[in-house]
């Protein structure tokens, strides 16, 4: 219980640190670099839904709406039929959401209006990447140590997953691509894979089910991920077949 409460600690220290840093970094530009690139593919379908009730995003081009025009590209739009869908996948959109939607409705309550893209609700989906990632590093390390690796063996491949690649990156610096909610709902799924094969937890298989329709939903060739419990399932079986032989 103290460990936990340690690592607890740690994570809301690291997470406020790197928050604090991401916003001190980015300087004026703030504003334009949260929702930039891919990510101004990801978000559009927040506003659309819960602002603006526009699926055809056509609203970005509209004059009254000058001010939120740089938050999205038209290269994201594609034809299909008589209508236009937007060319991203809305994975993203659903983990941001409850962060966007408690956001909206700080805006709302202070200031009594949103655009949707205010800097407070900038400010909560940034934040929310981070804690995606931290709490992804968290479950690698558990992870870990219940397939039997030792407390700073876990602890260093979990760091190194951070420092060494480029999540630490995007989750710092580019908060609503992708590859933070990946990196989350893979390791949620590796975690409960391990949880449902080697544990016996059964009742858990309607969440990974669900946290696997989310990885495909954010990116679809992360669907591979279905490899592992199919793996760690068949050496499984392997071993009950092999204790059957002996008996």
């Amino acid at each position: 219980m103290r460990n936990a409460a340690a690592y607890f600690v740690i994570i809301v220290v690291a997470i406020t640190l790197s928050f604090l840093w991401q916003q001190y970094t980015f300087g004026t530009e703030k504003y334009e670099r949260i929702i930039d690139s891919d990510g101004k593919g990801y978000v559009a379908y927040l506003p659309a839904i819960f602002i603006y009730h526009d699926l055809s995003f056509s609203f970005y081009n509209l004059p009254e709406n000058a001010s939120i025009a740089r938050y999205f590209n038209d290269r994201f739009l594609t034809p299909a039929g008589h209508k236009t869908v937007l060319k991203t996948y809305c994975g993203v959109a659903i983990m941001l959401m409850p962060f966007y939607l408690l956001g909206c409705l700080m805006q709302i309550m202070i200031w009594g209006h949103t655009n949707g893209f205010e800097p407070l609700i900038q400010y909560c989906m940034s934040a929310r990447a981070i804690v995606y990632t931290a709490t992804g590093a968290m479950m690698v390390l558990k992870l870990l140590l219940r397939i039997g690796f030792k407390i700073r063996v876990a602890a260093l491949t979990a760091f190194t997953l951070l420092a060494g690649t480029n999540l630490f990156y995007y989750a710092l610096f580019h908060p609503t691509m992708s590859h933070p909610y990946s990196f989350f709902l893979i390791a949620a799924f590796l975690l409960l894979s391990e949880r449902i094969i080697l544990a016996n937890q059964y009742r858990l298989m309607p969440v990974a089910a669900f946290v696997l329709g989310l990885i495909v939903l954010v990116r679809p060739l992360n669907v591979i991920v279905i490899l592992f419990p199919l793996l760690m399932a068949g050496s499984t079986i392997q071993y009950i077949i092999n204790q059957l032989k002996t008996t």
